[in-house]
């Protein structure tokens, strides 16, 4: 299924894990598990550098745009 995060955007989680649930023969739910985030000081997401382009990419990913 060749499914990549592509690079030089933002939220590219979005559409990876979309299409891994759309390409997976079997998606299993557990109950009671939790979602486990790990934020760096580093990230790019957290950066107040390129606000346009995260608001575009989040855009773009929500309606599947890109």
């Amino acid at each position: 299924n060749k499914i990549l995060f592509p690079e030089g955007c933002y939220f590219e989680d979005v559409m990876f894990s979309t299409k891994a649930i759309f390409c997976a023969n079997k998606v299993v739910s557990v109950p009671n598990t939790e979602y486990h985030y790990v934020e760096h000081s580093t990230s790019t997401v957290k950066s107040k550098e390129n606000n346009e382009k995260k608001i575009k990419d989040l855009a773009c990913k929500m309606c599947g745009l890109d």
